[in-house]
């Protein structure tokens, strides 16, 4: 299995407005925003970790897998049927490289419909959502 990390620096009108010191005139934002659409849309990324924002256009559109679809119990930090708040997972609280990540960072897992035709990937894909999401640190 492999994996990659993409990084696009988005920010909603709200987030973009309150950032001091920053052109507000500048057409960056509104250009990354519409490559991370485009990445999440048609790329090879079925697992977003994601500010909550950006999660509900991409659930909007349809774009997101039921959690019931993958847990018998919805996951106690879930903050819909199909997102859970990333940093509440123990996951994200056992490794210190997420502790800068906004609270608003959400863990979702793209439907398989629009993720495209390679089913090994993907099947992959629904482990590692899953291993994140059940994981609990050794005592």
């Amino acid at each position: 299995m492999s994996v990659e990390i993409i990084h696009y620096e988005v920010y909603s009108t709200e987030q973009f407005k309150a950032i001091p010191g920053i052109d507000k005139s500048s057409t960056a934002n509104v250009e990354n925003i519409k490559a991370l659409n485009n990445l999440i849309t048609v790329g090879d990324y079925p697992i977003c970790i994601i500010d909550e924002w950006v999660y509900e256009d991409l659930r909007k559109a349809g774009g997101v897998r039921p959690l019931s679809e993958l847990f018998s119990d919805t996951p106690d930090c879930a903050i819909d049927e199909y997102a859970i708040r990333f940093k509440d997972t123990e996951f994200a609280k056992t490794f210190s490289a997420f502790s800068s990540l906004p609270d608003s960072t959400v863990i979702c897992i793209r439907t398989r419909s629009v993720f495209g035709a390679d089913e090994k990937l993907y099947k992959n894909a629904e482990e590692l959502f899953c291993a994140i999401v059940e994981y609990r640190p050794e005592s």
